[in-house]
């Protein structure tokens, strides 16, 4: 056998002593804390207390054109939910129907069953809660069973519901029904300026266009309602922090004009079964914009059932395409400017020239020797590479870079800064001076042209014109921004005159001319295709862009741009150009728009 275990005592009876200690130290606390502390606890405790929040929404500013009519504004929808937990029986009236209960349950039935057209008898089963529901927000009855079983806290029923359904639901005095308000975004004329306004989410944030350019104006900031439990009085105090109203803005576009601009593009897009347009109005005096149309256009109303290539395309700031013959009226204005050519130079044009190894030519004959104001009228390539010659890579850059060209116009809408580079190659000059190898946006070249017509003054683009704060009820105005000279008053002037002789050409505006004065320029451009690596001669889109009235000493003008992209000629029944396509269009726009600004005749 081994040997016995001896206990170690003293070590023993060290830790039992030290054991008494601790225990003996807390048991000290505890009396502390339970009495001679506990005041003092108990006022911390009713300091801190019991805290719930609720976020409080703020109203989403409003969009309004330029006289006030409104353009997205707010209604009220309601969310619908139910929180099964508190439905005891999942049938009609929740728990045990007391004896003076009884009538008035009979004769809600009969209400109920003459209202949804089922027997007395049904209404009490299973079902009959979810009769009701159903039938009041359109839903499937057998989902809404579904939805009200279980023991969750809460669960979604529907979405903007109108305030008629949800009254009616409500006075039902459903049992576990929550009924919330929630604003929803409402476009009251729908497809009006849908690619410029653009649309908001489910979470009331601007996803496109306006509503999403300036959402945090609009979007407000959200507010808080805190509870917070006083345990020690048991009452609740009520710390409310104000929600922020978002901002109303004040687009500068005029809803009559945009609404008659929409329509003309749409009828002559249609008519050529294009694959899209755009038309811009624009005050070059002040830089606003009066109208932005695109086509296609959609619903804002009902956004989700909508192409994304329809919806999320403003032609005006993100399509980029070759200008083509448009450019070629800013070619005359910088070499005019810098002095290498004036209206008696001379330009030969035999049809064709190679450069570098590249052919260039005119697309219809050979215009042999010309003016200045015959290229333009004559729209002569040749005679326009001539034009770039004499400018050169850096004259030519630079004074097309002050037309805007290559940058993006600052306005509240970013967009495309289309592709113009310094030219590089050989070819690179001759092509850029006739506008291929170049791309811009049609809102560039509005700016650019409005230029023109405002004496060499580049202006930045106006869309917003004013906004207010309905916080605190003050308003902005957003002045003209002159953002630099491109051309002197001088040249300005000039290049007038040759755009009004060039468009005194075109027959397509002889009604117009009637009366007013017309300067403008056509083009005419092929599509560059990705597919066979080159411009598609098959494919072009077709411009003008046109000032009105011309007349120098006219107080007030409009530029009017319109582009068809990719007509078919089986469609319009001719061949597509600036001046069979884009013109007529132009020329329908501008009587319409300057009758509603009435802006007399100049002649």
């Amino acid at each position: 056998m081994g040997n016995d275990f001896k206990p170690n005592l003293p070590r023993l009876g060290l830790i039992l002593v030290f054991i008494l200690i601790l225990f003996s130290l807390l048991v000290l606390k505890l009396f502390k804390v339970q009495f001679i502390d506990a005041n003092a606890f108990v006022k911390k405790a009713g300091s801190i207390g019991k805290t719930s929040s609720k976020t409080i929404l703020p109203t989403r500013g409003e969009i309004f054109d330029r006289h006030g009519y409104p353009l997205a504004t707010n209604i009220l929808k309601y969310d619908v939910g139910v929180e099964p937990k508190r439905i005891s029986n999942k049938g009609w009236f929740a728990g045990t129907i007391s004896e003076e209960m009884q009538p008035i349950i009979d004769s809600n039935k009969l209400a109920i069953s003459s209202l949804f057209e089922v027997r007395p008898e049904d209404i009490e089963n299973d079902k009959g809660m979810a009769t009701v529901i159903a039938n009041i927000l359109n839903l499937d009855e057998d989902t809404v069973h579904k939805t009200i079983q279980g023991k969750t806290t809460y669960k979604p029923l529907a979405r903007e519901v109108s305030a008629k359904d949800a009254e009616k639901l409500r006075k039902f005095n459903l049992e576990g029904i929550v009924i919330n308000g929630a604003t929803k975004r409402l476009y009251p004329e729908g497809f009006l300026a849908s690619n410029l306004i653009g649309w908001t989410g489910i979470d009331n944030q601007g996803l496109s266009g306006i509503e999403y350019a300036l959402n945090n104006m609009l979007s407000g900031e959200v507010g808080e309602r805190i509870h917070s439990q006083n345990l020690s009085s048991n009452n609740y105090d009520i710390t409310i922090k104000p929600a922020t109203d978002g901002i109303d803005v004040y687009l500068s576009i005029d809803s009559m004009i945009q609404m008659e601009t929409e329509k003309t593009l749409e009828k002559h897009c249609e008519k050529w079964d294009a694959e899209g347009g755009c038309s811009i109005v624009c005050d070059p005096f002040t830089g606003e914009i009066l109208a932005m149309a695109t086509y296609p256009n959609f619903n804002l109303n009902k956004w989700k059932e909508t192409e994304e290539s329809i919806r999320n395309m403003n032609r005006a700031t993100n399509f980029t395409y070759d200008p083509g013959s448009v450019i070629k009226g800013l070619v005359t204005a910088v070499a005019l400017e810098e002095d290498v050519i004036n209206e008696e130079t001379e330009f030969y044009c035999k049809g064709w020239t190679v450069i570098a190894d590249k052919r260039f030519t005119c697309p219809l004959k050979a215009h042999g020797t010309q003016n200045l104001l015959e290229i333009l009228q004559n729209s002569c390539n040749m005679g326009f590479i001539q034009v770039g010659q004499k400018l050169g890579k850096d004259k030519f850059y630079n004074g097309m870079k002050k037309f805007g060209l290559g940058g993006t116009p600052n306005s509240f809408l970013g967009g495309s800064t289309g592709v113009f580079n310094k030219p590089k190659y050989a070819t690179d000059l001759p092509a850029m001076s006739f506008g291929t190898s170049m791309t811009a946006t049609p809102l560039q070249l509005t700016m650019a042209y409005s230029a023109i017509a405002n004496k060499g003054i580049m202006l930045d683009p106006i869309i917003v014109r004013q906004d207010y704060n309905p916080n605190n009820g003050e308003s902005k105005i957003y002045k003209p921004e002159e953002s630099h000279r491109a051309i002197s008053e001088e040249t300005a002037l000039r290049t007038m005159n040759l755009l009004t002789e060039n468009t005194n050409a075109y027959g397509g505006v002889s009604k117009l001319k009637e009366k007013y004065t017309v300067a403008g320029k056509t083009g005419t451009a092929h599509i560059w295709d990705k597919e066979i690596g080159g411009y598609n001669t098959s494919k072009r889109n077709c411009s003008f862009v046109g000032i009105v009235p011309a007349d120098p000493s006219a107080e007030r003008k409009v530029v009017i741009f319109t582009t068809i992209e990719y007509p078919k000629a089986s469609a319009g029944g001719t061949t597509p150009w600036g001046s069979t396509v884009a013109i007529p269009c132009f020329s329908e726009i501008a009587p319409k728009v300057l009758s509603m600004l009435y802006i007399k005749g100049d002649k």
